[in-house]
């Protein structure tokens, strides 16, 4: 199995993009109150989400012109997959006593970090089954083909066989 080498420069472009964000939402927080962190950084989530995808796509249309590109139903099922649920199941919750604002946002922005890892091993573990799937019919084609040419390859010695 051969891998492509993935453009550094699209790397660093998501790079980039992520810094910026990473400064627009600091900025944010500093000149906000603190009731607006979670809702800043759910912001940041999604944006990073959307970069994230976005080089993704990227990426893989780069990779090799001939190829086909993701189908409609692919693309659907990738965006399915990394939106962040819409009823969070356990937040990072209100400020603890004694919690200041940066630990709070902290406690937030590790929470974020972690559902975004989750969230990508999904991506990653779907990616992988549906390489499998992919790699196992293409052995099966393999196979048969090489059986339809050993069977004719039978047929031409036979007559020379006998």
């Amino acid at each position: 199995m051969c891998y492509n080498k993935v453009d550094p420069s699209k790397i660093e472009q998501l790079r980039v993009r992520m810094h910026k964000n990473i400064d627009v939402i600091c900025n944010r927080v500093i000149n906000t109150s603190e009731d607006q962190v979670e809702l800043a950084l759910e912001e940041l989530e999604d944006r990073i989400e959307e970069d994230m995808l976005d080089s993704m796509h990227a990426l893989y249309q780069n990779d090799d012109q001939a190829s086909t590109p993701l189908l409609l139903k692919e693309q659907q099922e990738l965006r399915r997959r990394v939106q962040r649920p819409t009823l969070e199941s356990e937040g990072p919750g209100v400020q603890q006593p004694g919690e200041s604002f940066y630990d709070r946002l902290l406690r937030c922005f590790q929470k974020m970090l972690q559902r975004l890892q989750e969230i990508w091993q999904d991506v990653l573990t779907w990616v992988k089954e549906k390489a499998a799937h992919l790699c196992d019919t293409v052995k099966a084609i393999w196979n048969e083909v090489k059986s339809f040419f050993s069977s004719m390859e039978q047929l031409f010695l036979s007559p020379l066989q006998a």
